[in-house]
């Protein structure tokens, strides 16, 4: 359903907008290793908050920047 999704709140807030970002990062077969945007910067990859590496991660980053199919 186009506009829904299954994350709010602090879900919402912590993985979706860095979600675009590590799905443009593997769409280019490149790492995410580094967040510019938090702080002056951060580790991405070694975040396990952001399961950038996660066999269902990988799998969705191709036809979605969505977390949905992370999340369900």
């Amino acid at each position: 359903v186009a506009g829904r999704t299954l994350l709010w709140r602090d879900g919402a807030q912590l993985y979706a907008p860095l979600r675009p970002a590590v799905v443009e990062a593997l769409r280019a077969l490149r790492l995410p290793l580094w967040n510019p945007w938090e702080g002056a910067g951060q580790p991405l990859l070694a975040q396990g908050l952001h399961a950038v590496l996660h066999p269902i991660s990988l799998l969705a980053a191709p036809f979605s920047t969505s977390l949905d199919p992370v999340v369900s």
